[in-house]
């Protein structure tokens, strides 16, 4: 009441003597209804009743608070169930991480494992090529290379023509001479 303007002196008087009396100024006369939340509403008011505004807007403040701190309950539930669902896809997330890591090694290990066995086979191909090269067709020796074991045919194989005594580097030379000129 203090700070209202327009105020005569015999009434500032008046108030400093009891702050709470009614000047009939700054209030508002509102009905108030059973089971709204603070009491009234924005409607017709009635005669005779009167409600102090400062004390309808603190309660209102304190209505707000108690709402506010409900619903700041309410959040900190949902924020821990949130985080417990975050924290369990975490985990389920580092699970399937760690399974298709094993996948992913077992996967190369099978690799390497077909890769390992693909080389083995073209090494078994190869020695077989090259014995078949480095083999000696009349004597089946095997020679560390091809001019080795032409060396060796050179100096032990020599067909020789029972009947002429010709002297010829395969056997199949030999064969076409002797047809040829009949030595039989």
């Amino acid at each position: 009441q203090l700070f209202r303007r327009n105020v005569s002196d015999e009434l500032l008087k008046e108030i400093l003597q009891n702050p709470r009396v009614h000047t009939w100024k700054g209030y508002k006369k509102r009905p108030r209804i059973e089971g709204y939340p603070y009491g009234h509403h924005t409607g017709d008011f009635e005669e005779g009743e009167y409600i102090d505004e400062e004390e309808d807007y603190r309660n209102r403040l304190l209505q707000y608070d108690r709402e506010k701190d409900e619903i700041a309950v309410k959040e900190r539930r949902v924020l821990q169930a949130l985080k417990v669902i975050d924290d369990k896809r975490a985990n389920e997330a580092a699970n399937m991480k760690a399974k298709m890591d094993q996948r992913v090694e077992e996967f190369m290990q099978i690799q390497r494992e077909e890769e390992e066995a693909k080389l083995r086979e073209r090494r078994k191909k190869e020695e077989a090529e090259y014995r078949a090269r480095c083999t000696c067709n009349v004597c089946d020796r095997v020679f560390v290379n091809e001019h080795a074991k032409n060396q060796h045919y050179q100096a032990s194989h020599v067909f020789t023509c029972d009947y002429c005594g010709k002297k010829f580097m395969s056997r199949n030379s030999l064969n076409q001479h002797q047809n040829s000129l009949d030595h039989y």
